[in-house]
């Protein structure tokens, strides 16, 4: 399957976190989606698609035929987002049928851009410490109970880290 990642997934480390498994070289590739730009939702550190025609949004090409690999993907995003399938550019110019997580509602977006680079100054740490224990209750628990556990860490960490 693949995926267009335009947030935290973007990020090696925490993709690899998700996956429990080391990136391959050719795992992924820039892309681009046109029609839409990155908002930050609201009291988070992680952003939202919201339609735009005139804009896009810069993220990755992710590729996987494991289906270990996609049920890790969607127990991280299932909750807050819906896979979604569009057209994305890569560099070259080709474009490839991917799929994306579009918001499903549940989230409070802010008019507060959502910048990857930015993100991976400021709160990348957080972020992959979060995904550590998140990722931990994989296989064990629901991703509703661990979505709660989110919660009750990012608020205890939040000391740490701010």
């Amino acid at each position: 399957m693949k995926f267009f990642f335009f947030g935290s997934l973007m990020d090696g480390d925490i993709l690899e976190t998700v996956l429990n498994r080391p990136l391959k070289e050719n795992d992924q590739k820039s892309a681009v989606l046109d029609g839409y730009h990155c908002l930050r939702v609201l009291d988070e550190d992680y952003p939202v698609l919201v339609s735009s025609p005139d804009k896009s949004v810069e993220g990755i090409l992710f590729e996987s035929t494991c289906e270990e690999d996609y049920n890790r993907i969607q127990f991280f995003e299932e909750l807050d987002y819906k896979l979604t399938k569009g057209t994305v550019r890569l560099q070259s110019g080709e474009t490839r049928t991917a799929h994306y997580y579009a918001d499903i509602g549940r989230l409070d977006v802010s008019q507060e851009p959502w910048f990857f680079s930015q993100w991976q100054q400021q709160d990348k740490a957080l972020m992959l410490r979060l995904t550590q224990i998140y990722m931990y209750y994989y296989g064990s628990i629901s991703a509703e109970d661990a979505d709660k556990l989110w919660v009750q860490e990012r608020n205890r960490l939040m000391a740490t880290y701010a």
